[in-house]
């Protein structure tokens, strides 16, 4: 709890957005599609976790546990939605495997190097990846189809918004740990900027919430 004010301000912005999320998807959940309702369930999600980090830590107690769950929810959200634009039963099941080899993978580091109340070192890299690998492939081949109307397509705001929340969230933890003992008075504004741009991901997928879903791209769904 030691860390300048600006840098809480700028966490208490990506948790509001976060809460701006849920809240939109709560009135409009009777009109989204299920990839849209897969968000808007990451964004309540998102939240949650969030209020209860900055309880567990005003409480002087480890945020591990907290964050742990998070990463997992996160995938598993995240490809819910993505798996929702998808053309074809292959690349649905592909996305399916990646969910069930990812959990795999947790439980493995939970039982080894990284147990539950443990610093994570690789837990955050590792969710972050798997979302951005899925995002990526989901964004390519919505651009692919999409042309001039990306705009308008859920599918590719939703791809889009994930792959930026992954990039921020895979380099956070790595080079944060490179720079904390050469660089210590660098680390909080890294954080800072990786929080504005998760923040601005999620401004994208935001968006991707209130298009229609009638309004993907034609072809695709």
């Amino acid at each position: 709890m030691t860390l300048p004010r600006w840098d809480w301000v700028v966490a208490y912005g990506g948790s509001a957005v976060e809460l701006a999320g849920s809240a939109i998807g709560v009135v409009l959940w009777r009109r989204l599609a299920r990839g849209q309702r897969a968000v808007a369930l990451w964004f309540a999600a998102a939240a949650l976790s969030d209020i209860a980090v900055i309880i567990v830590a005003r409480g002087h107690q480890s945020t591990q546990p907290t964050a742990r769950i998070w990463f997992a929810v996160s995938v598993i959200l995240a490809l819910e939605a993505l798996a929702a634009y998808q053309r074809g039963r292959r690349r649905v099941l592909g996305l399916r495997i990646l969910t069930c080899a990812y959990v795999a993978a947790s439980v493995i580091m939970l039982v080894t190097i990284e147990p539950l109340a443990a610093i994570s070192t690789y837990a955050e890299p590792l969710h972050a990846l798997v979302i951005l690998v899925a995002a990526v492939v989901t964004l390519v081949r919505r651009a692919s189809f999409g042309r001039g109307e990306l705009l308008l397509d859920p599918g590719f705001l939703i791809a889009a918004g994930l792959a930026g929340y992954a990039v921020a969230a895979v380099f956070e933890t790595l080079v944060a740990q490179l720079w904390v003992r050469d660089f210590p008075q660098y680390v909080n504004a890294y954080f800072a900027t990786c929080n504005v741009l998760t923040a601005l991901a999620e401004l994208v997928i935001i968006k991707a919430l209130l298009r229609a879903p009638g309004s993907s791209v034609r072809g695709l769904g």
